[in-house]
């Protein structure tokens, strides 16, 4: 059975959603994400959770002139916009 994310998983999937608009097509940093989640953005925690995000299928990951950027997907969008 899925439990869903994490609260920091949570936190970084709506600092994406947010920073990106909710649009599948605009790159975000790990460290913008970690920034709006109001979190610290080389901590074990926030990696944790991007890397869970990437493998729920929430984000997807990319490089992009040498830089790691996650873009939201469908599934993330659903998941964030989903009543509590």
């Amino acid at each position: 059975m899925d439990r869903g994310p994490s609260e920091v998983q949570r936190m970084v999937l709506q600092a994406v959603h947010d920073l990106s608009a909710g649009m599948p097509t605009v790159d975000v940093t790990q460290e913008a994400a970690a920034r709006k989640a109001g979190l610290s953005s080389d901590s074990r925690e926030v990696n944790e959770a991007m890397a869970a995000l990437v493998d729920r299928g929430c984000v997807k990951g990319t490089n992009v002139l040498g830089q790691r950027v996650y873009r939201i997907t469908a599934r993330g969008i659903e998941e964030v916009t989903r009543p509590a």
